[in-house]
């Protein structure tokens, strides 16, 4: 049976590629990264980004 929660680097690779073109022009712009997965009994999942320029 397959963990709860999924691959976090499957969700990076997601959000980064899909903030392409919004958040900067190209995802090798991102020098920087935390991330973590929290899995919780009834909590729905998401995604929270925060972008700051540096």
């Amino acid at each position: 049976m397959a963990e709860p929660g999924g691959d976090l680097d499957k969700y990076i690779k997601s959000i980064q590629d899909g903030l392409n073109g919004i958040a900067w022009r190209d995802d090798r712009q991102v020098t920087r990264l935390k991330a973590g997965l929290f899995v919780r009994p009834g909590v729905k999942e998401r995604a929270e980004v925060i972008i700051h320029k540096i």
